[in-house]
Protein backbone atom coordinates (compact mmCIF):
# COMPACT_ATOMS: atom_id res chain seq x y z
CA UNK A 1 0.00 0.00 0.00
CA UNK A 2 1.98 2.98 -1.29
CA UNK A 3 -1.16 5.31 0.25
CA UNK A 4 -1.13 6.26 3.95
CA UNK A 5 -4.79 7.06 3.72
CA UNK A 6 -5.83 3.85 2.41
CA UNK A 7 -6.63 1.75 5.02
CA UNK A 8 -5.72 -1.83 4.93
CA UNK A 9 -8.39 -4.95 6.11
CA UNK A 10 -7.51 -8.34 6.92
CA UNK A 11 -9.53 -11.49 7.08
CA UNK A 12 -8.94 -14.53 9.17
CA UNK A 13 -11.18 -17.46 8.03
CA UNK A 14 -11.33 -20.24 10.62
CA UNK A 15 -13.89 -22.88 12.13
CA UNK A 16 -13.10 -22.15 15.92
CA UNK A 17 -15.76 -20.06 17.39
CA UNK A 18 -14.17 -16.66 18.44
CA UNK A 19 -16.54 -14.41 20.62
CA UNK A 20 -14.85 -11.15 19.10
CA UNK A 21 -12.43 -10.02 16.46
CA UNK A 22 -9.58 -9.02 19.11
CA UNK A 23 -9.90 -12.85 20.60
CA UNK A 24 -8.97 -14.35 17.18
CA UNK A 25 -6.54 -12.03 16.44
CA UNK A 26 -4.82 -12.96 19.11
CA UNK A 27 -5.16 -16.66 19.27
CA UNK A 28 -3.52 -16.59 16.00
CA UNK A 29 -0.70 -13.92 16.72
CA UNK A 30 1.15 -17.04 18.26
CA UNK A 31 0.54 -18.97 15.01
CA UNK A 32 2.12 -16.11 13.14
CA UNK A 33 4.68 -16.39 15.61
CA UNK A 34 6.14 -19.57 14.93
CA UNK A 35 5.47 -19.73 11.00
CA UNK A 36 7.85 -16.64 11.20
CA UNK A 37 10.28 -17.52 13.46
CA UNK A 38 10.12 -20.85 13.16
CA UNK A 39 9.25 -21.77 9.84
CA UNK A 40 11.16 -19.65 8.23
CA UNK A 41 14.67 -20.15 10.09
CA UNK A 42 13.95 -23.75 9.02
CA UNK A 43 13.54 -22.87 5.70
CA UNK A 44 16.25 -19.89 5.12
CA UNK A 45 18.30 -20.21 8.06
CA UNK A 46 18.77 -24.50 8.13
CA UNK A 47 17.92 -24.92 4.05
CA UNK A 48 15.35 -27.17 4.77
CA UNK A 49 13.52 -27.32 1.39
CA UNK A 50 17.04 -26.84 -0.39
CA UNK A 51 17.87 -29.05 -2.66
CA UNK A 52 15.16 -31.67 -1.86
CA UNK A 53 14.32 -32.75 -5.02
CA UNK A 54 17.79 -33.67 -6.27
CA UNK A 55 17.70 -36.51 -4.05
CA UNK A 56 16.67 -38.93 -5.92
CA UNK A 57 15.46 -41.56 -3.38
CA UNK A 58 12.34 -40.27 -0.90
CA UNK A 59 14.55 -41.75 2.10
CA UNK A 60 17.12 -39.60 1.74
CA UNK A 61 15.21 -36.94 1.59
CA UNK A 62 13.28 -37.71 4.48
CA UNK A 63 16.41 -38.47 6.32
CA UNK A 64 17.75 -34.95 5.28
CA UNK A 65 14.37 -33.30 6.66
CA UNK A 66 14.69 -35.73 10.06
CA UNK A 67 18.48 -34.67 10.53
CA UNK A 68 17.66 -30.86 9.82
CA UNK A 69 14.46 -30.73 12.52
CA UNK A 70 16.50 -32.75 14.88
CA UNK A 71 19.24 -30.47 15.28
CA UNK A 72 17.61 -27.20 14.66
CA UNK A 73 15.27 -28.84 17.90
CA UNK A 74 18.87 -29.55 19.75
CA UNK A 75 19.89 -25.55 18.87
CA UNK A 76 16.23 -24.70 20.21
CA UNK A 77 16.57 -26.14 23.55
CA UNK A 78 20.27 -25.18 23.93
CA UNK A 79 19.50 -21.71 23.81
CA UNK A 80 17.29 -22.57 26.60
CA UNK A 81 18.72 -21.55 30.39
CA UNK A 82 17.56 -25.48 31.33
CA UNK A 83 19.11 -26.48 27.61
CA UNK A 84 22.42 -24.52 28.72
CA UNK A 85 22.37 -26.03 32.31
CA UNK A 86 21.76 -29.49 30.68
CA UNK A 87 24.56 -28.94 28.17
CA UNK A 88 26.79 -27.82 31.44
CA UNK A 89 26.58 -31.45 32.72
CA UNK A 90 27.48 -33.34 29.79
CA UNK A 91 26.03 -36.45 27.66
CA UNK A 92 28.23 -38.57 29.77
CA UNK A 93 26.94 -38.18 32.99
CA UNK A 94 23.61 -37.29 32.11
CA UNK A 95 23.09 -40.68 30.62
CA UNK A 96 24.35 -42.47 33.51
CA UNK A 97 21.86 -40.53 35.42
CA UNK A 98 19.22 -41.76 33.18
CA UNK A 99 20.49 -45.36 33.02
CA UNK A 100 20.12 -45.29 36.75
CA UNK A 101 16.60 -44.27 36.64
CA UNK A 102 15.12 -45.80 33.60
CA UNK A 103 17.58 -48.31 31.75
CA UNK A 104 19.23 -47.96 28.94
CA UNK A 105 16.45 -48.01 26.74
CA UNK A 106 13.76 -45.51 27.89
CA UNK A 107 10.42 -44.99 26.22
CA UNK A 108 9.03 -41.38 25.99
CA UNK A 109 5.24 -40.98 26.38
CA UNK A 110 3.97 -38.03 25.14
CA UNK A 111 1.00 -36.92 26.17
CA UNK A 112 -1.19 -32.96 25.35
CA UNK A 113 1.80 -30.96 27.35
CA UNK A 114 2.88 -33.50 29.41
CA UNK A 115 5.63 -36.38 29.15
CA UNK A 116 6.71 -39.23 31.10
CA UNK A 117 10.53 -41.67 30.47
CA UNK A 118 9.17 -45.35 31.38
CA UNK A 119 11.28 -48.36 31.50
CA UNK A 120 9.41 -51.03 28.60
CA UNK A 121 8.35 -53.30 31.94
CA UNK A 122 6.86 -50.46 33.66
CA UNK A 123 5.11 -49.22 30.53
CA UNK A 124 4.03 -52.35 30.16
CA UNK A 125 2.15 -52.51 33.72
CA UNK A 126 1.14 -49.20 33.60
CA UNK A 127 -0.96 -50.66 30.18
CA UNK A 128 -2.55 -53.69 32.29
CA UNK A 129 0.14 -56.06 31.13
CA UNK A 130 1.45 -58.23 33.85
CA UNK A 131 5.35 -57.82 34.93
CA UNK A 132 7.91 -60.18 33.96
CA UNK A 133 9.83 -63.18 35.48
CA UNK A 134 12.78 -61.92 35.50
CA UNK A 135 13.48 -58.28 34.61
CA UNK A 136 16.23 -57.09 33.15
CA UNK A 137 15.95 -53.51 34.86
CA UNK A 138 19.03 -52.00 36.51
CA UNK A 139 16.83 -49.82 39.34
CA UNK A 140 14.51 -51.18 41.81
CA UNK A 141 10.78 -51.41 41.02
CA UNK A 142 8.26 -48.76 41.85
CA UNK A 143 10.93 -46.22 41.18
CA UNK A 144 9.42 -42.99 40.18
CA UNK A 145 9.31 -42.46 36.21
CA UNK A 146 10.76 -39.21 34.96
CA UNK A 147 7.26 -36.75 34.61
CA UNK A 148 7.37 -33.12 33.40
Amino acid sequence: MDDPAQVEEWALVSTAPFPTAWQAYTCWRNRWLVENSGFRELKEGWHLEEALWTFHHPVVAAAHVAFTLVAFNVAQVARTQPGQHLTARGIRRLRRELNRRVGAAPIIVFAAEAFAVLHIEELVALLGGQPPLYSFRKIPPGTAPLLS
